[in-house]
Formats: C-alpha cells, sequence, structure tokens
C-alpha cells in the first residue's frame, strides 16, 4: 500500500513528510476502532463503524485495505481483553481474522476466569489451532 510506505518512509527518515489525506483517514479510523473494542461502547457504535467501511463486493464484510489497516490496532484483542464477547463477534463476522495477539489475549482470559468462549471463537473465526504463537514456538498444542 502506498500509504503505508509513505508511513514508513516518514518514520525511517524522521523528518516531517506530508501524509496523504487517505491515511490521515485511515490512522483516524484505527483511533475510532480501537476505542470502540476498548471500552463499554454499545455494540451498535461497533456496528455503524463497520458499515461505513463496507465492502461493496462483499456485503457486510470490511474492505479489504482498510481491514489491513484495522487489524493493526488489534481490535479482536482488545474485544477479547476488554470482555466484550459481543464485539468479537462482531469483528469476526466482518472479515477481521484472528492474529497471535488475539489468541494471546484469549489465552489469558483461559488464565485468569478458566473460560474458553475467546478461544472457541477465534477457531470458530479461523484461527488454526496449530499454528505457532510466536517464532520461536510451537503451536498451542505443541
Amino acid at each position: 500500500m502506498p500509504e503505508l510506505d509513505e508511513l514508513r518512509a516518514v518514520t525511517a527518515q524522521k523528518r516531517p513528510v506530508a501524509v496523504t489525506p487517505r491515511a490521515e483517514i485511515l490512522a483516524r479510523a484505527q483511533r475510532t476502532l480501537s476505542e470502540l473494542c476498548s471500552s463499554t461502547a454499545p455494540r451498535s457504535g461497533l456496528e455503524e463503524f463497520l458499515a461505513a467501511w463496507q465492502d461493496p463486493l462483499q456485503p457486510n464484510h470490511i474492505q479489504p485495505n482498510a481491514l489491513a489497516w484495522f487489524q493493526a490496532v488489534e481490535p479482536l484483542a482488545r474485544a477479547i481483553e476488554n470482555d466484550r464477547e459481543d464485539l468479537a463477534r462482531i469483528l469476526l463476522a466482518h472479515g477481521v481474522k484472528p492474529e497471535r495477539p488475539d489468541v494471546w489475549a484469549a489465552l489469558e482470559i483461559l488464565k485468569a476466569t478458566g473460560s474458553r468462549t475467546a478461544l472457541e471463537m477465534l477457531l470458530d473465526g479461523g484461527w488454526g489451532i496449530d499454528e505457532p504463537l510466536n517464532e520461536d514456538s510451537s503451536s498451542i498444542l505443541g
């Protein structure tokens, strides 16, 4: 994505470089999504947010370019950490794919409460239980 390359260039050069309006909009949207998943916001707020970013080719899914930006703020992990199963299910239904931080958040919930609900949601959402949890480890199955 050109926007990501531009943002990387800003970080690498540590000089002010103009950020595109599109990148600014996506960065603002990232913050909004993170807030919606980290709070006690009503689920309707998340549903309205996601509807604004709907993929015209796949109803009920987020536009692929926006989805890549949104994954960076780990919305599933935020929802899981905040015990927002309702929000996690909405995110999964809209095409957010489970990633390592989401699994770690679900494992912390399992450790703290004994609840497997978050792990089960991630499995239903496409997480492969046989995938390594980090570069230096084997899968959860060990």
